[in-house]
């Protein structure tokens, strides 16, 4: 009998153990499509996407929710950046976006 209960106790652990694996291999792969993203929008920075110097940044919080992108929850934050007069800021004007992963998401 105790064998049964080791045996069970075995096998669960090997399918939570694979199910784990599953979860945090897909996680990375859609956390690498949001970090390419994010790197790519820093880069426009260093490759003169707009890039100009400036005496005043504003930036505006536009808001903050959710988006589900591969079945992984993102918290997303929005702002705008204004560049205002000459002076020796860097800045690139545009509306951005911050991705923050959050969990699974889930069908309500």
């Amino acid at each position: 009998m105790k064998k049964k209960i080791y045996a069970g106790i075995v096998i669960v652990m090997i399918v939570l153990v694979g199910n784990l694996y599953l979860i945090l291999r897909s996680s990375h792969e859609n956390m690498s499509a949001v970090a390419l993203a994010n790197v790519e929008a820093l880069a426009q920075d260093e490759s003169g996407g707009g890039s100009r110097e400036v005496k005043s940044v504003i930036i505006t919080d536009l808001g903050t929710g959710t988006d589900c992108v591969n079945n992984v929850l993102y918290d997303v934050s929005r702002y705008s950046v204004n560049c205002i007069g000459d002076g020796k800021l860097p800045c690139t004007s545009g509306i951005y976006e911050k991705y923050t992963a959050r969990g699974k998401c889930s069908l309500v």
